[in-house]
């Protein structure tokens, strides 16, 4: 109030409540009592397709380690290492890091004491899992000049024998890339039959 000057009791004025400007034509408002104070209640967001959790999957095997799984820059990063020395460099190991310095054959292989028995070293278990899995034998895991197989990495995600390795002309750098950028069938399956699962099976195409 400013000096000097004098003002009636104001009436408060009726507010209205809704959605969009008063001027909007055909639109429905609703009248507020004066004094009355309406608190506008947050609704909790609707959970997204992607945040609703999925299943658990079943845990592998802890007791025994598993191998590497394979990259497209298998044949691009430079040979392998020991996996001691390139975790001491900051990287994670890769699967001809493990193959040929870890496994009996492998190029870079040096026996030592504890040395695990047989061709697989301490990868025997899951290999054997995985041969009973997939109902086939595992190739060898390392070439005649002890570097990693391509037909191992090849049975390594359950694909059918020569699905990569056998195509004409492919170089080995070339097939390893492919199998690096490829999708095993079984987990892929697994995912789709998790989703269908979750959506009750229901399927559109757009």
């Amino acid at each position: 109030m400013r000096s000097g000057s004098c003002s009636a009791p104001r009436t408060p004025a009726r507010r209205t409540v809704g959605r969009g400007s008063s001027s909007s034509p055909g639109h429905r408002r609703r009248e507020v009592a004066p004094g009355v104070t309406y608190t506008r209640v947050a609704r909790a967001p609707r959970p997204r397709h992607h945040q609703i959790p999925l299943p658990a999957a079943e845990p592998c095997p802890k007791a025994h380690p598993l191998l590497k799984t394979p990259t497209a820059q298998l044949a691009t990063n430079g040979g392998s290492q020991h996996p001691d020395k390139r975790r001491a460099g900051g990287h994670g190991p890769t699967l001809a890091d493990e193959v040929e310095h870890l496994l009996p054959g492998g190029a870079h292989h040096r026996p030592a004491a504890d040395d695990a028995p047989g061709p697989w070293g301490p990868y025997a278990p899951v290999i054997a899992r995985w041969e009973q899995h997939t109902g086939r034998a595992a190739p060898a895991a390392v070439t005649e000049r002890g570097r990693l197989s391509t037909e191992f990495v090849e049975w390594m995600m359950g694909l059918d024998r020569a699905w990569v390795t056998g195509v004409p002309e492919l170089s080995r750098a070339a097939q390893l890339k492919a199998l690096g950028n490829g999708v095993v069938p079984a987990q892929a399956a697994a995912a789709i039959a998790m989703l269908l699962a979750r959506t009750g099976g229901a399927y559109s195409r757009a």
